[in-house]
């Protein structure tokens, strides 16, 4: 967990800066995480990180463009230390992966330093730290797969947006009009970075949720109009997908490269439609296939460290959702593996 103290530490961070910049995964949980800093601060600038979550020189150098006061990093598992060598003013970095070494003048906060089992969302510490936006940070939590203990609130400010009788994360997820605007966050982070960033920008602007879902202003059709492009993509691989012959223990989709990439997303739907099996949706993309993994029965690190044993190949996770990517040489073999796992 983090503590008390420290969740007033990251207040007291957002409050004593004016010229804050904010970099965050191009995930719910990353986006709802800026989205509640920057609708607390009203100051600021956010960009986010796409393809790989790690923060290298690239990213110190457009801190450094933009005068920046303090750096937050929300959502992202590595810092490279050419971003380290590149900065010289504050960096605030919160984060529920693995946790990394750091150096001493970096404020770093994870649950997971604590308890290397933790399971829960940057959003829902940002939230707990700075109380505002429920709706938001319920957001981003369930695009975690995270059920959020303060939905209640939600439940009675929105009741159209998350009936009261909801009480698990799948319904909750891909249910409700909540869960709905889950999918919006998520699919307006695909595509190129000037039209996410466009996206994003609206939405710092936008205070209740319903002006997003029913598209009545301009803004809200600019959002929905990138939506619905990435979801008639997305709802074709995914009807693609439920065509797949089932394995025992597995469920394996694979689909060639494009220029959007929907594997969290899809390992997300089917994970919940067969949560009993090892599902894995692999892009081919250079001679590799690059995997998003989710697993309930058991946790998913422990599995990949012997299926990539002697491979081309990396991965890593949390316990029940990870990513890897192998070269497609070594696809049949990791599959196999996993199997023996399970």
């Amino acid at each position: 967990m983090i503590s008390e103290k420290q969740l007033k530490d990251i207040k007291d961070e957002l409050d004593h800066c004016k010229k804050p910049i904010f970099f965050f995964h191009d995930d719910p949980d990353g986006l709802c995480s800026f989205l509640l800093m920057y609708k607390y601060k009203r100051e600021g600038k956010g960009i986010v990180v796409k393809a790989i979550p790690e923060m290298n020189a690239f990213f110190a150098k457009k801190a450094t463009e933009y005068s920046a006061d303090k750096i937050f990093v929300l959502d992202i598992a590595r810092i490279n230390d050419s971003f380290y060598n590149s900065v010289n003013v504050p960096i605030v970095w919160i984060d529920h992966h693995d946790p990394q070494e750091h150096p001493a003048k970096v404020k770093y906060y994870n649950p997971r330093i604590q308890d290397p089992d933790e399971y829960s969302p940057v959003a829902y510490w940002v939230y707990k730290a700075l109380k505002e936006f429920e709706w938001i940070a319920a957001a981003g939590c369930i695009g975690d797969f995270f059920y959020p203990p303060f939905i209640d609130k939600v439940k009675k400010q929105y009741p159209d947006l998350v009936p009261k009788e909801v009480d698990n994360i799948t319904t909750l997820k891909y249910d409700t009009k909540l869960g709905r605007i889950v999918r919006i966050y998520a699919f307006i982070m695909k595509g190129g970075t000037s039209m996410v960033m466009n996206c994003v920008k609206i939405l710092t602007r936008m205070d209740d949720p319903r002006e997003l879902l029913e598209g009545q202003t301009s803004r809200a059709r600019y959002v929905k109009k990138h939506f619905d492009r990435i979801e008639k993509a997305y709802d074709e691989l995914l009807k693609d997908a439920l065509k797949q012959k089932k394995r025992k223990k597995l469920f394996v989709y694979t689909y060639e490269e494009s220029k959007i990439s929907l594997t969290k997303d899809l390992a997300d739907e089917l994970a919940a439609r067969f949560p009993n099996k090892f599902v894995i949706v692999g892009r081919e993309k250079s001679g590799e296939v690059k995997m998003s993994l989710r697993y309930s029965q058991k946790p998913i690190p422990q599995i990949l460290k012997k299926a990539l044993a002697g491979l081309q190949g990396y991965g890593a996770g949390h316990a029940n959702a990870g990513g890897s990517c192998v070269s497609i040489e070594d696809f049949d073999i990791f599959l196999k593996r996993i199997e023996e796992e399970l």
